[in-house]
């Protein structure tokens, strides 16, 4: 799986690992769309978070949404 990063009016494609989430019980189908969030974020400045972002995967594609600073950090935890 690749995962398409969309950010303004630039797209970018890099490889990376699926995504995964721990709290997934049983497996789910890959027809269907998946919106996974990715940390919730706050709107206040802080050094020591990082602002929320939103993968979705549809059609054995992940596209990673609302990206900021933090956002490749989050998606390696």
């Amino acid at each position: 799986m690749h995962l398409t990063v969309a950010a303004g009016l630039f797209m970018v494609t890099v490889w990376a690992l699926p995504l995964v989430s721990a709290q997934v019980l049983q497996p789910v189908d890959p027809s269907r769309t998946q919106v996974i969030l990715l940390g919730s974020g706050t709107p206040f400045l802080d050094q020591n978070k990082v602002g929320a972002s939103v993968a979705i995967i549809t059609g054995g594609v992940a596209y990673l949404v609302d990206l900021g600073p933090g956002a490749f950090l989050r998606t390696v935890e």
